[in-house]
């Protein structure tokens, strides 16, 4: 996905209310687009994160 317009970075460390809330807010300005970013030391890390971020992104009304 191209990188168009105004976009909002949001550094993410898990799946918490911070983030979510933090997600909203973004959402809530005038943007293009929202790119979260998680950083992974381990692999297995990165994959339990993003199954865990698959089912919590299903759960927003997003």
């Amino acid at each position: 996905m191209p990188i168009e317009g105004n976009v909002i970075i949001v550094p993410v460390a898990g799946i918490t209310h911070v983030v979510e809330n933090s997600l909203n807010y973004a959402k809530s300005l005038a943007t293009n687009q929202i790119i979260a970013v998680y950083v992974s030391y381990e692999s297995e890390d990165e994959k339990k994160f993003e199954e865990k971020w698959k089912k919590w992104h299903l759960m927003l009304d997003w």
